[in-house]
């Protein structure tokens, strides 16, 4: 219930495992509202497993003081483990919660009551979910009493008074009455996102919070799948933990506290140099060796399918100019055509809007202008495996680097730290942008594609892109894709991608984090990028990549594993 927005690729992972019914909350407010005014707060969630039955919580919360109805104020007072002044900052300003007794049970479970009825209007069954709890509840005994025993004095009350049955109850329960009336329930399809939970607040910001750990996350991912497979007998439950750990709702987002973050990390390093000695002793690697494992099958543009190669870099020769054909690049560096197709590209630093509760580790808010930086030097160097063009920004080196198979990876070598309270973006604007939509995957499972919503401010025009997004030409046959080695976010902004590469600020937007996102590392980002130009017909349906941008994300999702046996 506490992600920010909510994906029909989780949807579809939860029916895949067996699940009958699941819970979302954050959704936008004014989908809520829309879906509440015609009872489809609950409805049949489609995904390529088939559909699961999806309860949307009704309010803007899933604490107590939001679940019982429209009325924070009276729904407060039946958060009993706030009775003698416990979890005051729950409901700082709201009605007190006390005992229920006899002289008091009448009044409190009709008002109850009469809560519930509101709240029961906006679905179609006569059955209605009341969460009780909230943030690091049920941590003792006494407080789970404290509820438990002022509920069932009201559902006593309830039950000898009225017609309502009213119980404790699972989400089992709940999801298996529900199935039971055999209410008709609309059928929706799609993800929700962005989330915004009030006025302009778009929850697009943690898409890049703290990038370097999610790019990090990646490398343990990686590297435990290569451990799967090269050592199908080893114990990897630790490593597994570690990398489950990370998926926690504050750990990927970039949404903990500093020193939690640095747990995390601390976590994930141990369990990927325990992962880096399995793999070598499956190898039967030798003390001090040095070698390079491509953890796939198939070839890559550096590596033959399942080669373990000893370590032999080769330095990057310098040349005097860019002859490689497939990309062009303007006379500063920025890049200008790709594979003839004008590409044009940008650099951006967007300020963030000042002020507390604005943006930060989760919300997005920028000011209109934009900071374009501007090219300092650049270099063309080769190797027998690839030549690369690298432009050196403000903040950033931005590398191309066209592999003797074609492959073009785009690298940005990143560090914000000389900047405060921003983002920092790379833009790229095809020459077909005037018609064009966003298509971003879900988890890596299937895609969705997006409409740039034009009277929305900007932070609406950002998705998740857990691993690859691409613009799609509209009524032709032009698409540009990039496929990440790392999770980030992509925008859609005036017929432009926009790469969400880094972001930094002091400020806290006070959604649950009370401190800015201030502890930026250097970053380097890997993209696979790939200009496709075909009719219509000889390409896939919009919303699903081609061959090869598969091949290219599998590529980047699975990298070559440098070891050094000590």
């Amino acid at each position: 219930i506490d992600p920010f927005g909510h994906s029909a690729g989780q949807a579809e992972v939860l029916k895949s495992m067996g699940y009958k019914g699941m819970v979302i909350q954050r959704v936008h407010y004014g989908v809520k509202k829309s879906l509440a005014a015609t009872k489809e707060l609950e409805f049949l969630w489609s995904t390529p497993q088939g559909t699961i039955l999806t309860h949307m919580m009704t309010y803007d919360s899933y604490t107590a003081q939001s679940t019982c109805g429209p009325n924070p104020r009276a729904c407060c007072q039946f958060d009993f483990a706030r009775i003698d002044g416990a979890h005051a900052q729950a409901c700082s300003d709201k009605a007190p919660a006390v005992w229920i007794t006899e002289e008091n049970v009448a009044e409190k479970s009709i008002l109850w009551l009469q809560l519930v009825q509101q709240k029961a209007e906006m679905y179609r069954t006569r059955h209605v979910l009341i969460p009780v709890g909230d943030d690091f509840r049920y941590t003792n005994l006494e407080e789970a009493h404290m509820q438990f025993v002022n509920y069932a004095r009201m559902f006593k009350w309830i039950a000898a008074n009225t017609k309502v049955t009213a119980g404790f109850s699972t989400l089992t329960r709940y999801f298996n009455d529900v199935i039971a009336t055999r209410t008709p329930m609309p059928s929706l399809k799609g993800s929700f996102f962005p989330y915004s939970d009030t006025r302009e607040d778009y929850w697009t910001g943690y898409f890049n919070s703290r990038i370097f750990y999610k790019g990090y996350d990646r490398r343990l991912e990686s590297t435990l799948a290569a451990a799967q497979k090269l050592c199908p007998t080893a114990d990897l439950r630790v490593q597994r933990r570690a990398l489950g750990l990370f998926q926690h709702h504050d750990g990927i987002t970039g949404t903990a506290t500093s020193a939690v973050v640095q747990d995390y990390y601390y976590t994930m390093q141990r369990a990927v140099t325990s992962l880096e000695k399995i793999i070598g002793d499956c190898l039967q690697l030798k003390t001090g060796e040095h070698v390079v494992v491509n953890p796939l099958d198939t070839d890559t543009p550096t590596h033959r399918g399942g080669e373990v190669q000893a370590y032999a870099p080769e330095a990057c020769v310098t040349r005097a100019t860019w002859t490689e054909p497939g990309v062009e690049f303007h006379a500063d560096g920025r890049m200008h055509r790709i594979h003839g197709v004008v590409v044009e590209e940008s650099l951006q630093w967007r300020s963030n809007t000042p002020g507390s509760g604005k943006a930060g580790a989760y919300l997005m808010s920028v000011t209109g202008a934009s900071d374009t930086l501007l090219p300092t030097s650049t270099r063309v160097c080769g190797t027998s495996k690839y030549v690369q063009y690298s432009t050196v920004f403000d903040m950033v080196t931005r590398t191309v680097r066209v592999y003797v198979d074609g492959t073009l990876e785009v690298t940005f070598d990143v560090d914000v730290r000389s900047r405060n309270n921003g983002e920092l973006w790379a833009t790229y604007t095809p020459a077909f942008a005037k018609g064009v939509r966003l298509c971003s995957d879900l988890h890596g499972l299937t895609w969705e594609c997006h409409d740039e919503p034009a009277t929305a401010p900007i932070q609406a025009k950002f998705w998740p892109m857990p691993t690859m997004a691409w613009l799609a030409e509209i009524g032709d046959g032009q698409r540009l894709t990039f496929a990440g080695a790392q999770p980030t976010g992509v925008g859609l902004v005036d017929g432009a991608m926009v790469l969400m590469l880094d972001r930094c600020g002091t400020e806290s937007d006070w959604r649950g984090l009370q401190q800015g996102i201030d502890d930026a590392r250097p970053v380097s980002l890997r993209f696979a990028v790939l200009l496709e130009t075909s009719e219509r017909s000889k390409l896939p349906a919009e919303n699903h990549p081609t061959k090869k941008a598969l091949m290219d994300r599998d590529w980047m999702l699975n990298p070559s594993i440098e070891l050094t046996i000590r």
